[in-house]
């Protein structure tokens, strides 16, 4: 072994040298050093506490930007055993990457500083601090320095901003750090190229050595291989893999006695033998702007050049660009430069508009209340691209919680993308206009409802979004549903010529986080990407665009083409190459007809020739009579051979990774469910009418979940509502606005004369009111429309309902485990009140119950209505409830009705929480690794992470009792960041999934020693977040086993919106993971949590009484 042990000369030599890195570390001579430690600063602040981070504080930098720049810097004295080489590591705010964090310098003694942005993460502490391999240094024997320093501003300006905590060196040996090709974009080769490396190394040969190479393809066999000599001194060498066939390859890399080092390699068509067609579906969102050093802009821009997509998608931040009212500065964001380094390239960008700047919108909103802000910003960011962005896409996901407010709503985020086409039609450039991409399960009556908006009358393209969870014991990968569902919902709206784009489609790999993927796991990704691409076009989507090009860890598992650290292409970018020469133009004609059982065939055009797309769920040799001589069979990866067809036809080997044969002529094909051609946007000009845009806004009181339940109005009081109605047309205009109510609800003074000036708005207030008629808790349209011209203007419709509790429901479970809804009467009067006869419809069922007794005035009283026999689904339900004397009250809702073997018992059982487990044998309990999935980054089997979970109830508390297995146990957090360290979190919703739009959220921790609990309510309906005292928390830490008990009891009255009568809930939990380098990931039983918030995603539970 070449010890880290250095010649005079050498040491020398690198005495002033930063090196690149990362390294792997040898385990021994760890030196620490924390951050509030230093021995010279000029950060202000400075120490700054954080229970968080290690000692409890870190060494803050936060200060105002000053001309010329002010350099801060933090200076370490540290003394080292022995001269040699050291991997520096440090816990800081991100060094690039980020726009709320400065980048920041290092050097070592007296040597020059070097940017530390090619930094790898491979932890996080907190959201701001994060775990990083910055370097490989050469450090003398005795006392050293290192120094910090900022002195450039974040890039969202105003600070200077770093945050640090703790830096750490360990002695390493001389091994790679890199491999590098010589002519190649990002290791991208184009085919007849010779595959020449450098092997970059961690520092200078001491003496001579040697270096093996092996170079692998995508199914692991062995292509190339050699040994090269490595002079002493030396600090880099070379070798020639030759000249090697389209593919996947992995080059790895070994000194003599070292450890092997391994990168990854693409040989693709080359760019002057592919044949780009003016547009395709084939598209990728590559996040340059966002995730991509500019150092590395041009090389990523020639391999998407090389991938073939036809389109792009990028991000630009409305805020950094616009950061007050007619200002107008676009050196504020990396987006102006990237899209200039894609010139030269055929690939024609969808930019992605993100987050409104805070002047434009309302304290705690994220759309803008100012319609003509969204305006001017597009017409003036349409001009500034005018030639480099094709299409715009404003805003992203708002029908998802995160990037609306609960109480903003479809329709206003429909009358912010109205004015923002009308501003880039005007803009000149009249770019393409989509709307933001919609996320989530469908059914969903906010995308339905921005529909009902008219935005298609404004937006060219309809979008969405899906993406999938990799799972190795699950393979094929399924893919999502979603496609048709997303298209059906936008039929009944669409004017005929818009296209629906899947501008995300990505697959996420858990417990990849901090490290590259394995082989197989960049086949499972290859096989995905082509196989859920194709299905996806098949199904109707017009553009389909890969999630991501850049890499993109979320610190619970990757998404992305490119591996994070050599940024080098992983097994989905060859795939995504090989698929675009090998489908061309991509013209979608229909299926591969009578193909077998667990085979699966597409047929495409391009140009007169047809190609066969085909995979199956494992390996079989397939015969196709095409009534053709040859063709050309080309594999996952890109490799093409010549074959020619038999009497019987074809031969070709299919299995999980899909190939592509390509003939000339037509082929035998079923159509019958192709989707219609894909239409072609009509140019869009806009009258003047349809420059007059409304927008409706409601009270806080009735607003507070607006987003997903309508607004939510009196029925014993009128409402006033205000309607902004802007004017984007050069002249003043005149005409009327109508406002029409449905389902039993008035508008005051419906029919409004205005006069509106040239770019001008006027503000009208209207009072809604509900009649005796309204139809109780349905979610009710009200629309305002104009006209003007003779022409009327574009609707704005939103969704209101009753706020009452006179007359409600909700689903419960019978005593003999059916479904039943539990009507509940209030009797609002001061006399006496009778219901004698409901009668319910709910789904293809109905039926009627009568009601006997008396409710007393200011008393409720509940009835039982059975459901039988209706089937597993969603239904809608109407009960129409009649009194003596013949009033009647309609009421309106949704019921989910489950096969019952997927729904989860918890029994009847209470226990004392003391830390001590109670006696729960033969209870129904949950096992985490067999029922729930694992997404913890580095999990290495139940030693590591595992446990059992048994909730049960009573009537006064829901409980929690676990034993879990961690062999580290760390929970340095309180309060709301328990969550970054070991615990659980579970959220629980009334009814089953999706009946609700409401839900609770808890964290449960044992903090301190692990014998202190606490839970913390993240999310609540009518209780306070925070800190939930009326909990008993109980816990114990056993370091000697590596178990921790967990128990819990929380009384009912804290989740007023379940009620444990009614027998069911929805519940999901995860346990998060910490074993001191940051949160790993989770274990999550159901879903709904983790990664998206939704409790439609929860799972059904039934609290089963005791016997």
């Amino acid at each position: 072994m070449i010890r880290r042990h250095l010649a005079i000369a050498v040491a020398m030599l690198l005495a002033l040298v930063v090196l690149p890195g990362p390294v792997t570390a040898a385990a021994e001579g760890v030196i620490a050093v924390e951050g509030e430690a230093a021995a010279a600063t000029t950060f202000t602040p400075g120490i700054t506490a954080n229970a968080a981070l290690s000692g409890g504080k870190s060494l803050n930098l936060w200060a105002a930007v000053t001309t010329p720049p002010t350099d801060h810097t933090a200076r370490y004295d540290v003394t080292v055993p022995e001269s040699g080489l050291y991997q520096l590591d440090v816990a800081s705010t991100p060094p690039a990457g980020v726009n709320w964090a400065s980048p920041y310098d290092v050097k070592i003694n007296d040597g020059a500083y070097g940017s530390a942005a090619d930094a790898v993460k491979y932890g996080q502490l907190t959201n701001e601090v994060w775990r990083f391999h910055v370097r490989t240094v050469y450090l003398e024997a005795g006392a050293n320095t290192i120094t910090f320093r900022v002195n450039q501003p974040r890039p969202s300006g105003g600070r200077y901003v770093m945050y640090l905590d703790s830096l750490s060196l360990t002695p390493i040996d001389l091994q790679v750090a890199s491999i590098v090709a010589d002519d190649a974009p990002l290791n991208v080769f184009e085919s007849g190229a010779t595959a020449a490396f450098t092997a970059t190394l961690n520092a200078a040969a001491p003496e001579a050595t040697e270096l093996t190479y092996t170079v692998q393809d995508y199914w692991s066999a062995t292509v190339a291989q050699g040994t090269v000599p490595v002079p002493a001194d030396a600090t880099s060498v070379g070798f020639d893999a030759g000249v090697l066939d389209i593919g996947h390859y992995s080059v790895t890399t070994q000194l003599t006695g070292a450890a092997p080092v391994t990168t990854n390699a693409s040989v693709v068509l080359p760019d002057d033998e592919r044949v780009k067609p003016a547009d395709s579906p084939f598209a990728m969102d590559v996040a340059g702007a966002w995730r991509v050093p500019e150092e590395k802009w041009e090389d990523y821009a020639r391999a998407l050049d090389l991938s073939g997509v036809s389109w792009i998608r990028d991000r630009l931040g409305w805020f950094a660009v616009n950061p007050a009212a007619d200002t107008f500065d676009f050196s504020k964001t990396k987006t102006d430069a990237w899209v200039t380094a894609l010139a030269g390239t055929d690939v024609k960008v969808l930019g992605g508009v993100a987050t409104p700047p805070e002047w434009s919108r309302p304290p705690g909103k994220q759309l803008p209340n100012q319609l003509d802000a969204a305006y001017e910003f597009a017409k003036v960011s349409g001009d500034h691209f005018d030639g480099r962005v094709q299409a715009w896409e404003f805003l992203n996901e708002v029908n998802a919680g995160g990037w609306t407010a609960p109480t903003e709503t479809a329709d206003q985020y429909a009358a912010v993308l109205k004015a923002a086409a009308i501003g880039y039609q005007d803009s000149g450039a009249n770019p393409l206009v989509s709307a933001a991409g919609m996320a989530g399960r469908l059914p969903n009556p906010w995308v339905d409802l921005m529909l009902r908006n008219d935005v298609l009358d404004y937006a060219d393209i309809y979008n969405y979004h899906l993406h999938q969870l990799y799972d190795a014991d699950t393979q094929p990968t399924p893919f999502p549903i979603g496609v048709q569902p997303y298209l059906d919902v936008m039929e009944p709206y669409d004017p005929g010529d818009t296209p629906g784009w899947l501008t995300e489609a990505g697959l996420k790999f858990p417990g990849t986080s901090g490290r590259p993927m394995t082989a197989e796991e960049q086949r499972g990704l290859a096989r995905y990407q082509v196989a859920w691409t194709v299905t996806s076009i098949a199904q109707g989507t017009d553009k389909h665009f890969v999630f991501l090009g850049a890499p993109y860890d979320e610190g619970t598992g990757q998404w992305g083409l490119f591996e994070p650290t050599t940024w080098t292409p992983y097994a989905g970018y060859t795939a995504e190459a090989a698929m675009t020469a090998a489908l061309g133009e991509g013209r979608y004609v229909g299926r591969v007809p009578s193909l077998p059982t667990g085979v699966t065939g597409h047929v495409f055009g391009d140009g007169a020739d047809s190609v066969l797309v085909l995979w199956a769920d494992s390996a079989q040799a397939l015969t196709l009579d095409l009534d053709q001589a040859g063709g050309t069979l080309t594999n996952v990866v890109g490799e093409s051979s010549t074959v020619t067809a038999s009497a019987a036809g074809f031969t070709v080997d299919v299995g999980p990774d899909p190939v592509y044969l390509r003939v000339t002529g037509d082929v035998p094909v079923d159509t019958s469910e192709a989707p219609a051609p894909v239409p072609v946007p009509d140019e869009v000009t806009f009258g003047t009418a349809d420059r007059v845009v409304l927008t409706q806004y409601y009270p806080a009181a009735v607003s507070g979940n607006a987003r997903e339940n309508g607004y939510g109005l009196p029925i014993d009081a009128p409402t006033t509502m205000s309607l902004d109605v802007y004017n984007f047309n050069d002249t003043e205009v005149t005409g009327t606005i109508t406002g029409t109510p449905q389902d039993g609800w008035a508008v005051a003074d419906p029919v409004r004369t205005v006069t509106i000036p040239a770019q001008g708005k006027v503000t009208l207030q209207f009072q809604i009111s509900a009649t005796a008629n309204v139809i109780l808790n349905k979610r009710s349209p009200m629309t305002f429309q104009g006209q003007f011209g003779g022409a009327a203007t574009s609707r704005s419709t939103t969704l209101i309902t009753t706020d009452q509790d006179e007359v409600t429901a909700r689903h419960a479970f019978t005593t003999d485990g059916g479904d039943a809804l539990r009507l509940a009467v209030r009797n609002p009067t001061d006399a006496d009140l009778h219901p004698v006869l409901v009668r319910w419809t709910a789904g293809p069922k109905r039926g009627a119950v009568d009601l006997e007794g008396t409710i007393p005035a200011g008393e409720t009283r509940e009835f039982e209505i059975p459901l039988r026999g209706l089937g597993a689904g969603d239904h809608e339900y109407e009960l129409r409830i009649r009194y003596r004397g013949g009033a009647e009250r309609v009421l309106h809702g949704r019921i989910a009705v489950l096969d019952q073997a997927s729904v989860t018992d918890f029994a009847e059982h209470s226990i004392t929480v003391d830390g001590v487990l109670d006696d729960l044998t033969g209870l129904p309990s949950i096992d985490l690794v067999e029922d729930a999935r694992v997404n913890v980054g580095t999990w290495e089997g139940p030693d590591d992470l595992s446990g059992d979970v048994t909730m049960t109830w009573d009537d006064e508390n829901l409980y929690l009792s676990a034993r879990i297995t961690d062999d580290d146990h760390v929970q340095p957090y309180t309060g709301a960041n328990t969550w970054q360290g070991d615990g659980f979190q579970f959220s629980l919703a009334p009814g089953l999934p999706g009946e609700s739009g409401t839900w609770e959220e808890y964290d449960l921790a044992l903090t301190g020693s692990g014998t202190a609990g606490q839970l913390y309510r993240r999310r609540g309906t009518g209780v306070p977040v925070g800190l939930v005292p009326a909990a008993q928390v109980a816990g114990r830490r056993d370091e000697a086993t590596g178990t921790t008990v967990y128990e819990l009891a929380l009384p009912w009255t804290e989740i007023p919106t379940v009620r444990p009568s009614d027998g069911l809930m929805s519940l999901s939990l995860l346990l998060n993971e910490n074993d001191g380098a940051g949160r790993a990931g989770y274990i999550e039983w159901g879903s709904g949590i983790g990664t998206t918030k939704d409790p439609a995603e929860f799972k059904p539970v039934r609290l089963l009484p005791a016997p």
